[in-house]
């Protein structure tokens, strides 16, 4: 009789999270929008949109949604959103931050038109300028923050306003801004920022923090048995400056969208650690901070790949058939071994060999030195097949033979494989014969016993029943 049994596949990964809400291309998003108009490219958490057409009935924004003059867009705690303007520009507000589209929410004096700026009424807004270069003729998009009107186009900086103070704070960390005031224009170039406050004179520019570098990045790949890990890195400021504070951020994400975490420290914690990462890719920077919160460039990203081998059963075409091999898949620039085996790098699955456990070691490198060991069930480990006959030799006396293969075909040798019955056969030890993978025994049965119920047990996991007559 010829049996196979069912294998219970697992899988040592962790499933990664999809990002809140994935964004149109700038360019793409851009070149569709009249010049008073917006598009929402991107929104995580609470963010509410009121329009000119209806003020008193704000709705949640929506990835895609074309804003037009006179929309209020409202963050609130926790809250992002990603906003294309038409020159190309992307202003990201910060929670709590509040903003007027091409419009201003005062009236103008008399004989005056209305103000078309899009005017920041509080909050943080970070600009991007458009992936490709404007050029020195194209149009610069006025928003207004406060008394200053920043002319947006040409750079990646930010603009602030607190709505208590009144302080405006604006920086270029690449290109240049322009900024007018109501006595003075000027403009501020890569690496400088400025503070506007009421009622005090003009103050200097100031430089931006300098990029931070990693002193240690945080490991390329980390090996996992399936469960989270940690990840650590420790960064700086060339020279003798130093950083009144640091933020770092851990994405799933080159945009920094789907954050798995965001901290703000403090300037002496020059080290960090992420904690109960899950197997899966993250990107990890730090920018360095002022006492004004101001914020140079961000370090270069690092990236980190959380890995774990991963234990799939391959299944016939059309899927419609039994699984066959469970295979195991090994991470890409991991190097494993399986019960024993030095540990190297493939970059075609291993079949593993069913009924048994399999104690599986992995590396990040190939001297094994972070090594770590994980075992596989032997549920895990594949389908096994197997056929069992009871030859008859005389009246009471038999040989039992069972043969043991996967689903391929293939024999499984060197096992171990018990039997018990209902009806006091006795059965000698079954041994591997000359041909792989087939065990045999002498079985005496006891006088008028014709019939019995056998148990069988492969490496003391796998068992299966079989019902066999002498001589069958």
């Amino acid at each position: 009789m010829r049996v196979t049994i069912p294998v219970l596949a697992a899988s040592l990964t962790f499933a990664s999270r999809a990002a809140a809400q994935p964004a149109p291309a700038a360019l793409s998003a851009a070149s569709q929008l009249g010049a008073d108009e917006a598009r929402v490219q991107w929104v995580r958490g609470p963010v509410e949109v009121s329009s000119h057409d209806a003020p008193g009935a704000p709705h949640p924004a929506g990835a895609g949604e074309t804003l037009r003059r006179g929309a209020r867009v409202h963050v609130g705690d926790g809250g992002l959103v990603e906003l294309a303007f038409a020159n190309g520009t992307v202003l990201t507000l910060d929670d709590r931050a509040q903003l007027l589209l091409f419009a201003s929410p005062l009236a103008p004096p008399p004989g005056q038109a209305p103000s078309t700026a899009t005017t920041l009424l509080r909050g943080t807004a970070r600009v991007r300028m458009a992936p490709v270069q404007t050029g020195e003729g194209a149009p610069l998009a006025p928003l207004s923050v406060g008394p200053a009107t920043a002319f947006l186009g040409r750079v990646d900086g930010l603009v602030a306003l607190d709505h208590v103070s009144r302080v405006v704070r604006l920086a270029a960390n690449r290109g240049r801004l322009r900024v007018r005031m109501p006595d003075r224009e000027y403009v501020l170039r890569a690496g400088n920022a400025s503070v506007e406050e009421p009622g005090r004179p003009r103050q200097p520019y100031r430089q931006l923090p300098p990029q931070p570098v990693w002193v240690t990045a945080p490991p390329v790949r980390v090996l996992s048995s399936g469960e989270p890990v940690e990840v650590s890195a420790t960064f700086g400021l060339r020279g003798s400056t130093v950083a009144a504070g640091w933020r770092v951020e851990l994405a799933r994400d080159e945009a920094f969208h789907d954050l798995v975490a965001s901290e703000r420290l403090a300037g002496e914690a020059t080290s960090w650690r992420a904690r109960d990462l899950a197997p899966g890719r993250y990107l990890m920077r730090v920018t360095a901070l002022d006492n004004d919160r101001f914020e140079g460039l961000p370090s270069t990203v690092a990236p980190v790949l959380v890995a774990a081998p991963h234990v799939v059963p391959a299944v016939l075409a059309g899927g419609a058939q039994p699984p066959r091999v469970t295979l195991l898949e090994v991470p890409d620039g991991f190097f494993c071994g399986i019960d024993g085996a030095r540990p190297v790098a493939t970059n075609t699955p291993i079949p593993l060999s069913p009924g048994r456990r399999h104690a599986v070691r992995c590396a990040s490198t190939p001297d094994g030195g972070d090594a770590r060991e994980i075992t596989l069930t032997a549920q895990q480990s594949g389908p096994l097949v197997h056929e069992v006959r009871m030859r008859n030799i005389s009246l009471d006396q038999g040989v039992l033979a069972v043969r043991l293969f996967d689903a391929e075909g293939r024999a499984v040798p060197y096992a171990e494989v018990a039997v018990t019955n209902d009806r006091g056969v006795v059965v000698d030890v079954l041994r591997e014969a000359a041909e792989r993978g087939v065990y045999n025994a002498p079985a005496r049965w006891p006088r008028g016993v014709r019939r019995a119920r056998f148990r069988f047990t492969v490496n003391g996991a796998e068992t299966f029943e079989e019902v066999l007559s002498q001589g069958e």
